[in-house]
C-alpha cells in the first residue's frame, strides 16, 4: 500500500515537473515572438519606403503580380504600378541617369496597372531597356514592349497575350443544401457576377465582349510598341506563353541575354562608359519583415484551398 502511494506521488511529481517545463518553454517562445515583432516594428518605423543604390543607369524592378495597390499576403509579391511609375519619372528627371532598365519578373496582373507602367515607360525621354528575367508574361510582357529595346533569356517565359476573367459560382452548392439567394437589384445586370446565382447566357456574352475588347487593347499596344503587323500579333495572341528564344525569332524581343549583355549594350550601342546600375528597391514592410523572421510559420496551412475559393470577379492580363 505504501509503495503504491510512493509511486503515485512520484508520478504526480513527474507530471508537475513536465508541465512546469512545458509552461516555461511556451513562455520563452511567446516572449521571443513578441521581441521579434517589436524589433521588426521599430525597423519598419524608421526605414524609408524605398532605398536606392548609386549608379548611372536606373534599374527598376517589376517583380510579382502587377497591381495598382499592395497585396495583403506574407508570400505573394506585388509590383505596385504607382511606385514603379514614380521611380521611372524620378530616374528620367535625374541628371546622373543616362538610361533606364526595367527588370521584369512578373506573370502579369491588373490591366490598368500594366497599362500605367507601360505608359510611364513610353513617356520617358531617356533610353529604356526591358530585361525579362524568369517571367515577363501577359501584363509583364505588355510593360516590356513599351521599352525601346527588350532583352530576355532564351528560356524566359514571355508572351501570353490574353485576358482572363474568372470567379467561383456557388449556385449549385446553394441549391444542394436548400439555401435561398434573395435578390434585390435596381438594374437587371447589377448582380450578374454574384457567386450565389447562375449567370445567364446573355450576361456571359456581355462580359465576354468586355474581355474581347481588353484583348484588342492588349494586341494593339503590342503591335504598335513592337512595330509589328496587327495580324501577326492576333495570330500569336492565343494566351499561351512564348519562350525567349521563340519571341526573338518572331520579333517580340530584340536580344537574348541578361544583365551582362545589357551592360555591354549600354556601353557599345548607347555609348554609356562604365555603366553601373542604380537599383531602386522597395524597403520591406512590417508584415514582410515579420513573415521573413517567422519563416512563414504556419501560414501555408490551408493556403492551397483558400487561394482558389475566390468569389470576386478577377480580371487579369
Amino acid at each position: 500500500m505504501a509503495k503504491k502511494k510512493v509511486n503515485s506521488a512520484k508520478t504526480l511529481e513527474t507530471i508537475e515537473s513536465f508541465l512546469r517545463i512545458t509552461r516555461t518553454l511556451l513562455g520563452a517562445i511567446f516572449k521571443f515572438i513578441l521581441v521579434i515583432i517589436f524589433f521588426v516594428f521599430l525597423i519598419n518605423l524608421f526605414m524609408p519606403s524605398f532605398k536606392i543604390t548609386m549608379g548611372n543607369v536606373a534599374l527598376i524592378p517589376i517583380k510579382g503580380t502587377i497591381n495598382t495597390g499592395p497585396i495583403s499576403s506574407f508570400t505573394t509579391e506585388a509590383a505596385q504600378s504607382q511606385k514603379i511609375t514614380d521611380w521611372i519619372k524620378e530616374a528620367d528627371e535625374d541628371d546622373m541617369i543616362k538610361a533606364i532598365v526595367i527588370e521584369i519578373d512578373s506573370p502579369g496582373g491588373s490591366p490598368v496597372a500594366s497599362y500605367e507602367i507601360a505608359d510611364a515607360i513610353k513617356k520617358a525621354k531617356k533610353p529604356t531597356i526591358a530585361l525579362i528575367r524568369e517571367r515577363g508574361a501577359s501584363g509583364g510582357f505588355w510593360a516590356a514592349t513599351a521599352a525601346d529595346t527588350i532583352f530576355a533569356n532564351p528560356m524566359s517565359i514571355t508572351g501570353s497575350i490574353g485576358v482572363i476573367g474568372s470567379y467561383v459560382e456557388l449556385a449549385g452548392l446553394i441549391e444542394r443544401y436548400n439555401m435561398t439567394y434573395r435578390r434585390f437589384v435596381s438594374g437587371e445586370n447589377k448582380d450578374a457576377l454574384s457567386p450565389f446565382k447562375e449567370i445567364t447566357p446573355e450576361q456571359a456574352q456581355l462580359f465576354q465582349k468586355k474581355i474581347d475588347k481588353l484583348h484588342d487593347y492588349f494586341i494593339t499596344a503590342v503591335a504598335q510598341n513592337r512595330n509589328l503587323p496587327k495580324e501577326q500579333v492576333i495570330k500569336d495572341a492565343d494566351g499561351f506563353i512564348m519562350l525567349g528564344a521563340d519571341a526573338k525569332e518572331k520579333g517580340y524581343i530584340d536580344y537574348l541575354g541578361g544583365r551582362d549583355e545589357v551592360k555591354e549594350y549600354l556601353n557599345t550601342t548607347l555609348g554609356i562608359k562604365e555603366p553601373e546600375f542604380k537599383e531602386y528597391k522597395a524597403a520591406p514592410g512590417f508584415f514582410s519583415l515579420l513573415g521573413a523572421s517567422m519563416n512563414n510559420f504556419g501560414y501555408s496551412i490551408g493556403k492551397g484551398i483558400s487561394s482558389n475559393l475566390e468569389t470576386d470577379f478577377n480580371l487579369k492580363v
